[in-house]
């Protein structure tokens, strides 16, 4: 379920009614506190690298678990800062997206 990044409202999973994804969806979810702070932290160091990895990690699993939305956002993260030659020490360039991919996560924290 796609929810506008500007809404409050909680994200639910596609899989959030299917009965055989539901509790992998619970393990997802209650990973990604850890996820944000470590992206958090990350951002803090300013390491461009870890942020890029996690974010390419976010990409390819959410959509798993039935977060589509966390996983464009987090290759959009990916995307900006592999091929966008954002440099190691600006990552003020790519807080807008870290913001976002954050705020998403913490959305689908919320079901929980």
């Amino acid at each position: 379920m796609t929810e506008p990044s500007g809404s409050c409202a909680p994200l639910r999973s596609e899989y959030a009614d299917d009965p055989e994804m539901s509790e992998l969806v619970e393990i997802f979810v209650s990973e990604l506190p850890s996820r944000v702070q470590a992206i958090e932290e990350a951002v803090r160091q300013a390491d461009l690298e870890s942020v890029t990895r996690m974010a390419h990690q976010l990409k390819g699993a959410a959509p798993g678990y039935g977060y589509p939305t966390i996983g464009a956002c987090a290759g959009r993260l990916e995307h900006k800062i592999r091929y966008d030659s954002v440099p190691a020490t600006e990552i003020d360039q790519v807080q807008r997206e870290v913001d976002e991919l954050i705020e998403l996560c913490r959305k689908a924290m919320r079901v929980a």
